[in-house]
């Protein structure tokens, strides 16, 4: 058991580097951590502490997000407020309770965590409207 979740953490965080080399100069983590030698390692240790499951619900969120994207020709890290706004709309349909819950979330930890301030900014205009 201690070994599939030692094979799940290695392959989140294979993901996770892999969307960080994906999102280049977007993300404020890959600009902080480019000139380390250990760039890799520190880029990894931001999620270190968060559980397999939790990992693959947000980065699964994350692969329909940046699919929606590509769909609608704009960049996942900067997208027009609006198409936000439709993507949130259209996960709530999805959902048996009419809520994009999940997606919500998932948005705004890839956020955090991987530094993307322009989708930070669209992501508080559709999340807290007031």
């Amino acid at each position: 058991m201690l070994a599939l979740h030692q094979q799940l953490k290695e392959q989140h965080h294979q993901e996770w580097l892999h969307l960080l080399e994906t999102a280049g100069d977007a993300s404020d983590l890959v600009k902080a951590t480019r000139d380390s030698p250990s760039d890799a390692v520190h880029r990894s240790r931001v999620i270190a502490k968060f559980a397999p499951s939790t990992l693959a619900a947000y980065f699964r969120c994350w692969n329909h997000w940046v699919d929606f994207c590509l769909l609608h020709d704009a960049s996942p890290y900067h997208p027009p407020t609006v198409l936000l706004a439709d993507f949130l709309q259209v996960s709530s349909q999805r959902s048996a309770l009419g809520v994009a819950t999940a997606q919500s979330r998932a948005l705004h930890w890839i956020t955090k965590y991987a530094g993307f301030p322009l989708l930070k900014q669209g992501y508080g205009a559709v999340s807290d409207p007031g």
